[in-house]
């Protein structure tokens, strides 16, 4: 089986996850399908196969928190001078 991307409400990836997860997530009215890959039929029945799909509600994650040391200081000064130099250069 292959996997199916999942993402926020607000289109922010969350994971990956396999095929028969993202189907019955569908079906229980927790996702919509963004984009399928095909579908399988029956005669009473069409499903879609997610490839991508959205979920319903928004999912809070706990954000990465960067340790304050001297090497991310000069990292994060390095990409503001960065940031500054590209401005300026703009601006001509």
């Amino acid at each position: 089986m292959s996997d199916v991307l999942v993402l926020n409400s607000t289109y922010e990836p969350l994971n990956l996850t396999r095929l028969a997860r993202a189907v019955r997530l569908v079906f229980a009215g927790k996702a919509e399908v963004i984009h399928d890959c095909g579908r399988i039929a029956s005669p009473t029945l069409v499903i879609p196969l997610p490839s991508v799909i959205r979920m319903l509600y928004y999912i809070a994650r706990a954000r990465k928190r960067v340790p304050l040391t001297k090497k991310t200081c000069c990292c994060a000064i390095s990409i503001a001078a960065r940031i500054a130099e590209f401005g300026e250069r703009r601006k001509r």
